[in-house]
């Protein structure tokens, strides 16, 4: 972040937070979404160096957070201004810039090359990891062999499509819907609780949000 004016570390430091907790956020003009306030959540807000009126920070946030209307509105209470002049994202979830599977994209065509070239598909599988480990917090919900191809194709989950449940599982809740192999093939909003889907024998359990992966009639 770079300040429009000369600030004390002191004033900036309290100034700053101001901006941890829950926080109201206009879209910017030239972002792709509904231009209309909301609120995102600012977890912390640390300043690791300042040169000048620029301002190394590290911010860890909500997804969908503007860190450059972040900047803007924190000169904005200043008074002097300030602008964002470089982003970086360091982490997502649980995966950081020191986790064991991150690649190059030359480490990364060097496995493809090699698979190609060997068959050996070890070093592809390294690097590229299935998405049930980067869902694995969501309540799962698994579903018969044969509900898979109206699931994947606009219909909710019903009772007798399911097979068993989570016990964290809780209405409105994000729900990600497996097959009986463990692999995620949808995710949805819940509709019932854990106890509820068990022990009723009718009702909608959830409802498909994204299909992640589409059956045809011919895989049951």
């Amino acid at each position: 972040m770079q300040l429009h004016e000369e600030v004390s570390e002191e004033r900036l430091k309290e100034t700053i937070k101001l901006f941890v907790g829950k926080i109201y956020q206009k879209p910017p003009l030239r972002s792709a979404v509904k231009k209309a306030p909301r609120i995102r959540k600012i977890y912390s807000i640390d300043i690791l160096d300042i040169k000048g009126r620029n301002v190394l920070m590290e911010v860890r946030c909500e997804a969908g957070t503007y860190v450059r209307k972040l900047c803007f509105d924190i000169g904005e209470v200043l008074g002097s201004g300030a602008h964002m002049t470089e982003l970086r994202r360091t982490a997502i979830a649980f995966l950081k810039e020191d986790y064991e599977y991150l690649a190059t994209l030359h480490e990364l065509f060097g496995a493809y090359r090699y698979w190609k070239k060997y068959g050996d598909e070890r070093y592809l599988r390294f690097y590229l990891r299935p998405i049930e480990e980067l869902l694995f917090f969501l309540p799962k919900v698994f579903i018969k062999e044969t509900a898979l191809f109206s699931v994947t194709h606009g219909s909710f989950v019903a009772v007798p499509a399911i097979v068993g449940v989570t016990s964290d599982l809780k209405p409105k809740q994000l729900v990600g819907v497996y097959n009986l192999n463990n692999e995620i093939i949808a995710l949805g909003r819940a509709e019932m609780d854990a106890k509820t889907a068990i022990e009723s024998e009718k009702g909608i359990v959830l409802k498909i949000d994204k299909v992640l992966r589409v059956y045809e009639r011919e895989e049951q």
